[in-house]
């Protein structure tokens, strides 16, 4: 931690436990790459962390994937009409080599809201990747979509949970020309039919995506 402020860098740890988390928090992290489920001394720690200004990307999505939601089954057609067959199936299954953990999406919800209601900044994440022959449970994009869903279910208002994916990351990450639709910024833009503002699942209603001022849907 000491090595990468002296270098003017963020210094980030990867935890998954309360215990890594007090840890990391200790030696002066900038923030955690994964929610972590918590237990007793959580408002404690929520607490130190708001005062040390630690953010928290959420991953919500994976703990839910872990726990078996959401069903493939059930995947909004919005987003399951986008999606390869493979991928499709693999939205919300547990991934190959990972133990089923039925508690985690509870929990890891349960974590989120303290930190929530600590004033612990939440940065929307999914640990979006490629398992060992087949897409991860929380697939590139689609997997977004569910986690923005989880963070109103831990409290946060759509437009916060809008914020943690686009405003919010950039500003922490020193990105400035990103997050915001203003003049001078990377026209990277999402054109949803409905009000994400007020009901989050809206930004599923995909209607146009600009990259870089490029329409490419």
């Amino acid at each position: 931690m000491e090595a990468a402020h002296a270098a003017g860098l963020l210094a980030l740890a990867h935890v998954t436990t309360q215990g890594a988390a007090e840890l990391a928090v200790e030696a002066g992290v900038d923030g955690l790459t994964h929610m972590f489920m918590g237990g007793e001394g959580l408002r404690p720690l929520a607490e130190r962390m708001a005062a040390a200004d630690v953010f928290v990307i959420s991953t919500l999505a994976l703990y839910a994937a872990l726990s078996g939601w959401p069903p493939p089954a059930s995947l909004d057609g919005r987003i399951a009409t986008r999606l390869n067959a493979p991928t499709r199936a693999a939205l919300g299954r547990p991934p190959a080599g990972f133990p089923e953990l039925p508690g985690a999406g509870t929990a890891a919800l349960a974590t989120a809201e303290v930190l929530h209601l600590a004033g612990v900044t939440l940065l929307a994440g999914t640990d979006a990747n490629d398992g060992p022959g087949r897409p991860f449970p929380t697939v590139h994009g689609a997997g977004l979509h569910l986690e923005l869903e989880r963070l109103t279910s831990a409290g946060l208002t759509p437009a916060e949970a809008l914020s943690a994916a686009t405003s919010v990351p950039a500003a922490r990450f020193g990105l400035r020309d990103r997050g915001l639709v203003r003049a001078g910024h990377r026209a990277d833009l999402l054109l949803a039919e409905g009000n994400p503002t007020t009901d989050i699942t809206a930004t599923r209603s995909i209607t146009a995506v600009w990259q870089q001022g490029v329409r490419i849907v």
